[in-house]
């Protein structure tokens, strides 16, 4: 629950949507049977988290097109759903940023992958803008070896004017 709340407060305001709108997102996604949660914790307070969920369960509630365009992208990489998971809901606290949080969270999350013998990881963050600058999801994924899935139509973010970027790792 901390989790949540904190991806929710920290979403809701650097992406200027209306909180509990990020919530409603990843809630399902975290009590998922099959996902593994991972919290960074400094003095047993949560300054940041994120969740391994299963690919098949976030893909099933994806609209139509975009579900089309991913299994196109992930044929076109040799992915099995089965074999792919999904990082959802990383979030690090405000007073956390810039630390190295984030990245220990997201190899602990590659490891976790491996432990449960998943082949690659795909995720979902915003391209920063001029009124967004502090989205930083992406370029910290991309120095981590992700790459970026490129769509010939814009997927937004609902709730909001941001663009969605797929990004995507083979482990295997």
């Amino acid at each position: 629950k901390k989790a949540v709340d904190l991806f929710d407060q920290r979403i809701s305001k650097q992406w200027g949507i209306k909180t509990g709108v990020a919530k409603s997102w990843i809630l399902s996604e975290f009590e998922h049977s099959r996902s593994v949660v991972l919290g960074a914790f400094v003095n047993n307070a949560l300054i940041g988290s994120c969740a391994l969920v299963p690919f098949d369960f976030v893909f099933s509630r994806l609209k139509k097109f975009e579900r089309k365009k991913l299994a196109e992208k992930m044929m076109e990489q040799g992915m099995e759903l089965s074999k792919v998971a999904h990082i959802s809901g990383l979030v690090v606290n405000e007073k956390w940023e810039n630390k190295g949080v984030a990245s220990c969270l997201l190899v602990g999350v590659e490891k976790q992958a491996l432990i449960r013998e998943y082949a690659s990881i795909v995720g979902q963050t915003a391209r920063p803008t001029l009124n967004n600058p502090e989205i930083r999801g992406l370029s910290l994924v991309l120095k981590l070896g992700f790459s970026e899935w490129s769509f010939d139509h814009l997927l937004e973010i609902p709730s909001s004017t941001l663009e969605k970027v797929w990004v995507f790792k083979k482990l295997k």
